[in-house]
């Protein structure tokens, strides 16, 4: 069998092209594995003695008759997330360049890397975090990796913990151990505090992003409730706040509608028809003509 020689991520998928390049030179491209599985990832069964690394690309191919001739016809070019030999696992390549139609069961596949692959330990404070490379696990820090060489930028995760992305230059057949750190989380009561501050510097767009991740942080009694009203006013507000900001409204009226709002949002959650009222006055003083005063407060 002979196999055409692609240009790198080149398509041939038309059989007419291919009969016209008959000039061009032909090398065997080297199998060394064929897909059995097909989806968002692949699944590719090696041959031999074949090896592959975290990272590598891998080139699938499909044989095709051409007058006669059997011709490899470039179908996809992957990155190989997960390997348990001799099975690994692969994504599209997302740099890959040209309209593939993409692996189907039984094409052949050949690995392509620029060096030898590294033996990368990354380990973290605190330990034990999950490792994702392109939104997908690789391990845990602490473990051994090894990593086809090139750019890099991995996810780390852990419970209580801020998720960060660091940026790697993996080398050419080395073992070399890295080191990060993670930031603790910061907890409901701390972004409700923050929240807060936002909203005095009438932050408004912040302040309710702020409300809502200390939401989903975690708040307990009163003070939960407190951050639902706050999420609430800022979650109207914000919109109202940008649109007078940009008819050149006073700052001092904009602020002073935010804190209407909440009050108004507060007031309706008590059940507080006086304080509801009073609030509907300040919001028409601050901002008599928006279509939120006019909705919240007719009349």
């Amino acid at each position: 069998m002979t196999v055409l020689a692609l240009p790198r991520f080149a398509l041939l998928a038309c059989a007419a092209l291919l009969a016209a390049s008959a000039a061009a030179a032909q090398v065997a491209l080297p199998a060394e594995g064929t897909v059995t599985l097909v989806g968002e990832q692949i699944e590719v069964d090696l041959d031999g003695a074949a090896e592959a690394a975290i990272g590598a690309r891998l080139l699938t191919t499909r044989v095709v008759d051409i007058g006669g001739r059997e011709v490899g016809v470039l179908t996809g070019v992957y990155r190989v997330v997960r390997v348990e030999w001799p099975r690994l696992r692969a994504i599209p390549d997302a740099d890959a360049s040209g309209d593939l139609p993409g692996a189907d069961r039984g094409d052949r596949v050949a690995l392509e890397t620029p060096g030898d692959p590294s033996e990368i330990i990354i380990v973290s404070d605190p330990a034990d975090a999950r490792i994702s490379w392109n939104g997908h696990l690789l391990g845990m820090t602490g473990d051994t990796l090894t990593v086809a060489p090139g750019p890099y930028s991995f996810t780390f995760e852990r419970a209580d913990y801020e998720p960060s992305t660091f940026d790697f230059e993996v080398p050419i057949g080395q073992i070399r151990q890295e080191s990060i750190s993670l930031d603790q989380a910061a907890g409901g009561d701390v972004l409700y505090n923050s929240a807060k501050a936002k909203f005095a510097a009438c932050d408004f767009a912040r302040a309710r992003d702020l409300a809502s991740e200390a939401i989903s942080a975690g708040l307990s009694g009163e003070e939960q409730d407190e951050a639902f009203i706050l999420f609430e006013a800022m979650r109207q507000i914000a919109p109202a706040a940008e649109r007078a900001r940009a008819q050149r409204a006073k700052e001092s009226d904009v602020c002073d509608a935010g804190s209407a709002l909440h009050l108004f949002v507060k007031a309706e959650a008590a059940g507080d028809g006086v304080t509801r009222n009073l609030a509907c006055d300040d919001l028409r003083r601050a901002l008599p003509d928006d279509p939120l005063v006019r909705q919240k407060c007719p009349g």
